[in-house]
């Protein structure tokens, strides 16, 4: 199979057909939430469980699960981006899918077919 992303002229060729875009005003209005939920988890002041258990009892329109999804969009957006021009990251992605392929294939010969 040849790379379509091993030289710098091909990227060009590329259209990115865009779901849709991302509202970042709940985002800016819920960041303060933001910023608490995430020094909540990094000063281990709580588990993740409990903070996602929270989180899932509230419903999928409440203003901070709204501006997590928007969120969510963004980190995948800068992820997409960074994979289509670091083919050093495309490398090292492949290579764990590898490993992990080949460990599922080691425990059963039928999975692997």
């Amino acid at each position: 199979m040849r790379n379509c992303f091993s030289t710098k002229s091909n990227q060009s060729n590329f259209q990115i057909n865009a779901g849709g875009s991302i509202n970042t005003q709940p985002i800016e209005e819920q960041w303060d939430n933001i910023l608490r939920l995430v020094a909540t988890l990094k000063l281990k002041h709580t588990i993740p469980s409990v903070l996602l258990k929270r989180l899932t009892s509230y419903s999928n329109r409440h203003p901070l699960n709204v501006a997590l999804q928007e969120l969510g969009k963004v980190v995948q957006s800068i992820f997409v981006l960074k994979y289509m021009d670091q083919e050093d990251l495309r490398r090292r992605i492949n290579h764990q899918l590898t490993q992990v392929e080949s460990l599922h294939c080691s425990g059963s010969p039928a999975a692997c077919r």
